[in-house]
């Protein structure tokens, strides 16, 4: 019987394929929240949204909240001091994500150093002032890049940016 490295070959296969599938959850958590962020919704992440698998970030309603569940607290804080013009102006965005391109990754199978991720995907928003108004903005790609702890639980930083 000589299955054993090929019994190791598809494990290590099924392993790295799980990690990867973590890793593809734990970015769609953070676009979603950041989405629920800027669009100033509060309401916990909808059930039936399947693709969202933080479970202890999912019953909270607050998306700022939910972030600092999986994200290094200083990026948290940074952002909301880089936003924070924004939000005082009383503006929200309304957000429609288009196509979402497949997720690449770097250092999915080792295990004990950072992951690196990205993510491309587009959206279609329109800026809602604060009396209500609605103001249609292009259409834009965008690059969500990540950078991951090693168990794939904290995004140590992460930037998104125009492609």
């Amino acid at each position: 019987m000589h299955s054993g490295p090929r019994r190791r070959g598809r494990l290590a296969r099924a392993a790295l394929e799980e990690r990867e599938e973590t890793l593809r959850g734990l970015c769609f958590c953070l676009i979603y929240d950041l989405s629920a962020w800027l669009a100033r919704t509060r309401r916990p992440v909808p059930r039936d949204l399947r693709e969202y698998r933080l479970e202890g970030a999912r019953r909270l309603a607050d998306p700022g909240a939910r972030l600092r569940q999986y994200i290094d607290p200083a990026l948290v804080e940074h952002w909301e001091q880089a936003l924070d013009p924004f939000f005082r102006s009383g503006a929200s965005l309304s957000i429609e994500l288009g196509e979402v391109a497949p997720l690449e990754a770097e250092g999915l199978e080792r295990g004990d150093r950072e992951v690196r991720a990205e993510l491309r995907f587009s959206e279609r928003s329109s800026l809602v002032d604060a009396a209500g108004g609605r103001h249609p903005l292009p259409g834009r790609d965008w690059l969500l890049e990540a950078r991951v702890s090693p168990d794939l639980t904290v995004v140590e930083n992460a930037w998104i940016r125009p492609v």
